[in-house]
């Protein structure tokens, strides 16, 4: 069993973003283990930078989606690692990067799949929604010491879960068309 939240967010104005996705796995006969993964693409860099945390630790959070290790309480900076993901909020600490970011969406939750049958049924064994497939975030995200302001970058929020992970994935963002 896996399941994953994510976003993803642009700068408009720069060759600049961030996918920072939280998630659990669970292998049949073991204690379920969660991952933080931070990777900013950044060209005035060269290559994205990546962080990824993994911990024993992990819940589902009354008020959010899930939390990993030594989340950030809001409006803090902990000193150690972690994640924290709620319906229009990101926070989090891994490697050299750390993060503080909100979101809003004027759209609706997209359901990718077809039917609402194929969510509840055996397959296909990877299902994915995105609860805010338009978004603009706001917020800090600072790598190595240097922060960077986010002011309406627009991205998306995804969730995928299932009880196989896609062998593959095609990332074709288009949502920044006049």
């Amino acid at each position: 069993m896996y399941e994953s939240f994510y976003l993803r967010a642009v700068c408009p104005d720069a060759p600049l973003g961030v996918w920072i996705r939280n998630t659990v796995h669970k292998r049949p006969g073991h204690s379920a283990r969660g991952s933080v993964w931070c990777t900013v693409f950044d060209a005035s860099r060269g290559q994205p930078l990546m962080h990824k945390l993994t911990s024993d630790e992990l819940r589902a959070p009354e008020d959010g989606w899930i939390a990993i290790a030594d989340e950030p309480a809001a409006g803090t900076t902990a000193s150690g690692e972690g994640a924290f993901m709620a319906p229009g909020q990101a926070r989090g600490r891994c490697g050299e990067a750390s993060w503080t970011l909100s979101w809003r969406s004027s759209e609706h939750e997209l359901c990718h799949l077809s039917s609402p049958l194929l969510y509840r049924a055996a397959l296909p064994r990877t299902k994915l929604t995105s609860p805010a497939p338009l978004a603009r975030f706001d917020g800090r995200l600072v790598l190595a010491g240097q922060a960077i302001e986010i002011r309406a970058w627009p991205g998306l929020v995804g969730h995928n879960w299932g009880s196989e992970h896609a062998e593959r994935w095609i990332w074709l963002p288009g949502a920044n068309f006049e």
